[in-house]
């Protein structure tokens, strides 16, 4: 399939992402900036891969404009079973605050609740 500014759905996101998820800060912030040169219009982001960052500047280098690409980031709510505490209504805005300071962005255009598996045993 050829990446293109057609290869999107109903709601505009393009139908393949660039995910961030295990690159370090550097790693993201050189991959996605190559994501997005070879034609990449979605990137997937994460709290939880500590790695907003080097995405932000993946994103700023790789000179695509704004309003082409498509960025997913997600909350970690927090995990009593990994010692985090949950966060609440002002903590998860406080968060967003963050993410898109770390992005250097002024909006994701979607932002996903990231749940955690457990054993349910």
């Amino acid at each position: 399939m050829e990446l293109s500014k057609s290869s999107r759905n109903g709601i505009d996101m393009p139908l393949v992402g660039f995910g961030t998820f295990q690159l370090s800060i550097d790693q993201a912030e050189y991959c996605v900036k190559e994501a997005l040169k070879s034609g990449f219009r979605h990137i997937d982001s994460s709290e939880a891969y500590n790695n907003e960052e080097g995405t932000g500047k993946g994103i700023k280098a790789a000179g695509v404009s704004r309003d082409d690409i498509f960025v997913t980031t997600k909350l970690f709510p927090g995990s009593k079973q990994l010692g985090t505490p949950d966060k609440n209504y002002k903590q998860t805005i406080e968060t967003l605050k963050n993410q898109l300071k770390q992005l250097q962005l002024d909006y994701v255009d979607l932002y996903l609740y990231m749940l955690h598996y457990r054993n349910l045993d």
